[in-house]
């Protein structure tokens, strides 16, 4: 069977899209709140639109033929909860969790059941088809590639005036309003490069970002012989999901075909941490390690909301991080309700710091 599941209030209306599009024999848990979006998405008879509570629980829709004997999990999720530990036991698969929050966790979960994890995200997606075949040992580094978003020209200068209808033109990827300001900021490149350190098992000291603007190759994998393998195509987040959906198998999409000659060339540059400090705040995050990169991903949650209604600069997004993970005293993470604590923590600290800005 197939496991579908879309929890809290901030969908990625167009991610979801691309799953329902192509993915019919799934079941969708919603809250009340989001219902029409549901309704709105479904394209055909056999997918059912469940309306459950706030905390919808799962619902498995027995109409996958392909999936009968461990089902594959799909968890969108947008916000923060996911209970992972009754899929791990039930040798389900899960697609996508929130590794930042719990990565050490999951990851922990994962190897006590021998669950194997999916990633669904273009970027992982690209570092973990670069793996196949390859021994972990070999592995010398990972690059992440990023788009550099939709104010990678703008001056210092320039960002201290930034308007939130700027920073959401995103010149390649169609996505959902907080996750186009994290590619803004450069903070979804900081989240990712923490869920790559967890995903893979590699340290952060070993994971490189890249800035590349015409987001053709998703990610790289430099090996001990310095050879290098990435993964190529259109930006278009069906060909992760369909992937990771049917691995080792390939899904036959309806997509064009990438055309190198159209593309003419390739560029890259190294980010630029002094215009756009949230890639930094990652690493530290995982650096200082237990609870800060919960406090990190709340803390982010809080200001690009802040920011996408007013209530902040462009400017202050990162400032704000900066200053709830300087307040946090971080502990090491033991169980989940450790990671919730942060979570409650940092996002009441950063709505504080938040009002205190000055007008």
């Amino acid at each position: 069977a197939l496991v579908g599941e879309l929890v809290n209030a901030d969908i990625d209306s167009a991610r979801v899209k691309t799953v329902v599009n192509n993915f019919l024999n799934t079941a969708f848990v919603l809250n009340k709140k989001n219902k029409d979006l549901a309704y709105a998405l479904v394209v055909s008879p056999e997918q059912k639109v469940i309306v459950g509570h706030a905390k919808p629980k799962l619902v498995v829709f027995p109409g996958g033929k392909r999936y009968t004997d461990e089902a594959k999990v799909l968890e969108l999720i947008a916000k923060r909860e996911g209970k992972l530990g009754g899929h791990m036991r039930a040798k389900r698969f899960p697609l996508q969790v929130n590794k930042v929050m719990v990565g050490k966790l999951i990851q922990e979960e994962a190897r006590k059941y021998c669950v194997r994890i999916f990633p669904v995200d273009s970027e992982h997606s690209a570092i973990f088809q670069s793996l196949e075949g390859h021994r972990i040992e070999d592995v010398r580094r990972l690059i992440l590639t990023a788009s550099g978003g939709a104010l990678w020209t703008f001056t210092k200068e320039q960002l201290q005036d930034v308007t939130p209808e700027q920073a959401l033109k995103h010149p390649n990827w169609k996505m959902g309003s907080k996750i186009t300001i994290d590619s803004a900021t450069l903070m979804n490149k900081g989240l990712e490069v923490v869920e790559a350190r967890w995903l893979f098992d590699i340290c952060e000291s070993r994971i490189d970002v890249l800035i590349h603007r015409e987001s053709i190759i998703h990610s790289l994998v430099e090996y001990e012989d310095r050879s290098m393998i990435a993964q190529l195509g259109l930006p278009d987040m069906r060909t992760p999901i369909s992937y990771a959906l049917r691995y080792p198998e390939r899904m036959l999409l309806d997509l064009p075909s990438l055309n190198l000659t159209e593309v003419g060339k390739l560029t890259f540059c190294m980010p630029d941490h002094d215009r756009f400090p949230c890639l930094n705040l990652g690493y530290e995050s995982l650096r200082i390690g237990g609870t800060m990169p919960a406090v990190m991903n709340a803390a982010n949650e809080i200001t690009v909301d802040a920011f996408l209604n007013g209530g902040i600069r462009f400017i202050e997004i990162s400032e704000v991080i900066r200053s709830t993970m300087d307040a946090h005293a971080h502990r090491n993470i033991t169980c989940l309700d450790d990671a919730l604590e942060a979570d409650r923590w940092a996002r009441e600290k950063a709505e504080s710091l938040v009002h205190a800005l000055p007008r």
